[in-house]
């Protein structure tokens, strides 16, 4: 057996590999050339071109020969995940970067020039920093250029969309971008080592002053570990920065380039065990149209379509044709099937295809040469620290290196003005020491001036001036250079000593200068929780033979098998025998449940408004009872009994309502009993109060039954369905979330206004999917009169008022102008409102107006164009409260004789009231 770890190769033994018993010997070339050291026992090693080809362990007893394989993996592998992890997988806090990244950037700076340089050049000139061979450097220069930050592209450099790749590392070219020459470079600053060969120089990492880790993102997978850090806004994070420094508080979200939707509800500062939510972003057409315009995060067009077609084959979604007319922007049309309600199937997009998955972040760096785990804050942080302390050196480097010119600058200023190169002894001095000591004489009395002591080598640096800078030179220029110096000197002086608005500075001058492209591209909202069952299509059917007791979707169309209901694979399904047991199970082909199969369908569980009507016998002769019961959730495959539980009981009768319908039932007794004048009489499920299902249920009769048929169908006993509208997922629910819209009876519609002007009818089915720009959502009532100030783009941008009514439509229609630029001001439903509005005149000038629409205009259609109401624009408009109604004369003589007497007057400048 060959171990890779440890490159030797062992017999098999009888003991565990990983025993302590184990012992062995590695042989390798050393041992081999050095015969003194081998044992005589070892003479089945073959040897050839005296290499090692095969090896015998030891004898256990040998302890001098004996060395433990486990201590041996362990040191190995330590160093090995090590090396990968530090070194290749996870990228370092500092900068932000892998390091194949930083190498590719450094080798791009080497070649910087400002044109675009081929990418085989610039993987070529890596290869000098980079151990690990071209494709792993090419892949990592296609990923940053992609993320449109750091790199300027040109070429085809493959779509993030379509999953395309880059055309050849010959033919595409690349070059840094502004930003990245500005912010992550400096050699000054730069912390260099060797090569991985030794010949040449590279930064430990590189001095970026912004956390391009937050911005890019990243993703490695390491031994032991891994890291999965979302990219987020580039706005959002030089927003957070600055509240840092502030000492502010901040949240910081991620923002993808493909857009889509996330739910952050989970994310936890994507520190370790959070989960996000990305969805694709999903349009309707028309009523038989979707369109994908923004894919979810991670995933192509291409993967995307084929979950898509995946689901449609297996029935989970029911597509008649996709298109895929991805560009330069996402765009899958989705064609759907007649009868097929584009919000369940949006639903079922989300619930079985990649429209929607989940992510792990892990924002796991390398910080101090060691892997740790952050948060996105806590990175955010020490990253604006690292940014504060390189400008805090850059200033300290610039602050020295003036330093040095304006000691030079003043030492050569002196020995220029006091002539001192034509003294007789520095012009006859014999050697240079001589010329040196002439000068240090010459310049003692001036030295207490000086910033720092001179040394001997800024006396050198006197004797390297040429003659013609002493002829050129100017006292006043000299003098006015070395006040410029001093002058930067202070600024970075008061710089220092405020570092925390200068760096603030700097991220405002980096968004100014580079953050107008980067606008929020993903949408942040909550998701609502989808039921698979309750969106999926019905991609079978379901049927039943009562007689034989089966139940099933692949039974054979026989004389005793009727078709139940269209239901799909995941479905559950309820059955009642009619000696009332039933259970609830999953939907087979074909399934034995018991003979004399009373009631069958699919089953929801949580459903509160599905009621059984049910009239039993208890026993063979015993009394009938009646009674009403929902089920809501159950063991599934576990048998329940709706009767008493004694043999012989019998259902006479079973009926499943939707909506808690109670109907009038005939019952018919048998004549048995001569004394028994009617032999039927009517009962009316609705006066029967429903109850749990393990309930007895009220005595209907002692006698016996003949049989139980039903007259005709009731109504609702549950009432109209309570509904309420979640405004954060922008769906309706019946579970208390968010804003109530009322009781609903059968076809009431549910009205829903856009702030576009746009308004429509819908019905109040919670799988409905909203638009996020509401500005209203309630019950619709035709006969509710609206009032609106619009401006009218169409009429010459002059405000309009108009008072309308809405009638029923499913198609969105529009109560402004068709033009895009016309736009809504406002809009109320108070009756007769005024309007209070202030008019940008002539001459800069305002004016303030008040409106009572009620004779301003009258209630005409929602087409209607509306009145003019000025020639100038609106600067404000504000809604008067109505007018309170007046108290009668008793009533305020109730409330004076309640009030408490008191002394105290009003003040004069106020007038006395009495409320």
């Amino acid at each position: 057996m060959y171990c890779c770890i440890c490159k030797i190769i062992i017999k098999k033994k009888k003991v565990p590999l990983w025993s302590d018993n184990i012992k062995y010997t590695a042989m390798n070339d050393e041992y081999i050339n050095n015969q003194e050291q081998l044992d005589d026992n070892q003479s089945d090693i073959v040897t050839s071109n005296n290499k090692q080809t095969a090896y015998t362990p030891v004898d256990c007893n040998d302890y001098e020969a004996l060395q433990h394989l486990p201590g041996m993996y362990r040191t190995w592998f330590l160093d090995y995940a090590s090396y990968v992890n530090l070194e290749r997988a996870v990228p370092n806090l500092n900068d932000g970067l892998k390091p194949v990244q930083r190498r590719v950037l450094h080798s791009m700076r080497l070649l910087e020039d400002g044109r675009f340089n081929k990418v085989a050049n610039i993987v070529g000139e890596t290869m000098k920093f980079h151990p690990h061979g071209d494709a792993s450097i090419y892949e990592s220069l296609v990923v940053l250029g992609q993320k449109d930050l750091l790199i300027d592209c040109q070429g085809n450099w493959g779509n993030i969309l379509t999953g395309d790749g880059a055309a050849a590392a010959r033919y595409i070219e690349a070059r840094l971008s502004k930003f990245a020459l500005e912010v992550i470079f400096n050699p000054k600053t730069t912390e260099w080592k060797s090569s991985y060969d030794g010949r040449n120089q590279e930064p430990v990492w590189l001095p970026a002053k912004f956390p391009l880790l937050l911005a890019q993102g990243s993703e490695g997978i390491g031994l032991g570990l891994n890291t999965k850090i979302l990219p987020h806004n580039f706005n959002e994070i030089i927003n957070a920065a600055i509240a840092y420094l502030n000492n502010e508080e901040f949240t910081l979200y991620p923002d993808f380039i493909t857009g889509g939707q996330i739910d952050i509800s989970n994310y936890r500062d994507g520190a370790r065990g959070g989960k996000v939510k990305i969805r694709a972003k999903i349009e309707k057409r028309d009523t038989k149209t979707l369109a994908i315009t923004e894919i979810p995060y991670g995933l192509n067009v291409s993967t995307l379509c084929d979950s898509i077609v995946e689901a449609n084959n297996k029935g989970k979604i029911s597509i008649r044709k996709l298109d895929d007319n991805t560009a330069a922007t996402a765009e899958i049309i989705l064609h759907l099937e007649s009868k097929q309600s584009t919000d369940k199937t949006i639903d079922a997009l989300y619930a079985f295809t990649e429209c929607e998955h989940n992510y792990s972040p892990n924002c796991c760096v390398v910080y101090n040469n060691k892997p740790c785990f952050l948060t996105v804050s806590n990175l955010l942080k020490t990253s604006v620290d690292i940014t504060k302390a390189l400008l805090t050196k850059e200033l300290q480097i610039e602050m020295a290196e003036l330093e040095e010119k304006i000691l030079f600058a003043s030492l050569e200023k002196l020995f220029i003005e006091q002539r001192i190169y034509k003294d007789t002894q520095f012009e006859q001095a014999n050697n240079t020491i001589e010329a040196i000591q002439h000068i240090d004489k010459r310049i003692t009395p001036f030295k207490e001036n000086f910033i720092r002591a001179i040394t001997e080598e800024d006396l050198k640096r006197l004797l390297e001036i040429k003659m013609a800078r002493i002829l050129r030179f100017n006292a006043n220029e000299a003098e006015q250079q070395l006040l410029q110096w001093q002058q930067r000197q202070q600024q970075i002086t008061y710089n220092l000593n405020h570092i925390i608005q200068f760096t603030i500075d700097w991220y405002k001058h980096l968004q100014q200068k580079y953050g107008k492209p980067y606008v929020r591209r993903t949408e942040i909202r909550n998701f609502e929780n989808i039921v698979a069952t309750k969106v999926v299509a019905n991609n079978a059917k379901l049927y039943c033979n009562k007689n034989e007791g089966y139940i099933g979707t692949a039974l054979k169309k026989d004389d005793g098998v009727e078709y139940l209901c269209d239901c799909s694979d995941i479905d559950d399904i309820i059955i009642f025998l009619r000696n009332g047991d039933y259970k609830v199970m999953k939907i087979t082909e074909k399934s034995y449940v018991g003979k004399n199969i009373m009631h069958a369908s699919v089953f929801h569980k949580n459903d509160k408004r599905t009621v059984y009507n049910v009239i039993y016998r208890d026993g063979k002769a015993g009394a009938s009872y009646i009674k009403r019961f929902s089920v809501n959730s159950i063991t599934r495959d576990k048998v329940y009994n709706l009767t008493l539980g004694n043999d012989g009981s019998r259902i006479f009768y079973l009926s499943k309502n939707n909506n808690g319908e109670g109907e009038v039932v005939k019952v018919m007794l048998k004549e048995v009993n001569q004394k028994l004048k009617n032999l039927s009489f009517e009962k009316d499920f609705a006066d029967i109060t429903i109850k749990a299902r393990q309930s007895k249920g009220n005595l209907l009769t002692k006698h016996a039954i003949h049989k139980v048929i039903q007259k005709h169908k009731g109504s609702s006993t549950l009432g109209g369905t309570h509904i309420w509208f979640d405004n954060d997922v922008a769906r309706l629910n019946m579970d208390k979330r968010g804003t109530y819209l009322g009781e609903f009876h059968n076809d009431e519609q549910i009205l829903v206004i856009n702030n576009n002007g746009q308004y429509y009818t819908t019905s109040f089915d919670i799988t409905n999917h909203y638009d996020t720009n509401i500005v209203k959502i309630e019950k619709f009532n035709p006969e509710k009169v609206w009032t609106a100030l619009l401006i009218d783009h169409n009429e010459g941008d002059f405000p309009y008022i108009k008072r309308f009514t809405l009638a029923e439509t499913r198609k969105p229609q529009s109560f402004i102008s068709d033009n895009n630029y016309s736009n809504l001001l406002l809009l109320t439903d108070t009756p007769n409102p005024k309007l209070q509005i202030t008019l940008d005149c002539l001459n800069s000038t305002t004016e303030t107006i008040t409106v009572d629409t009620q004779e301003f205009i009258s209630v005409k259609s929602y087409k209607a164009k509306g009145k003019r109401l000025s020639k100038f624009n609106v600067l404000e408009v504000i809604e008067l409260e109505p007018p309170q109604p007046l108290t009668t004369n008793e009533n305020i003589t109730e409330e004076i004789e309640n009030t408490p007497s008191t002394t105290q007057e009003p003040p004069e400048d106020e007038p006395m009231t009495l409320f």
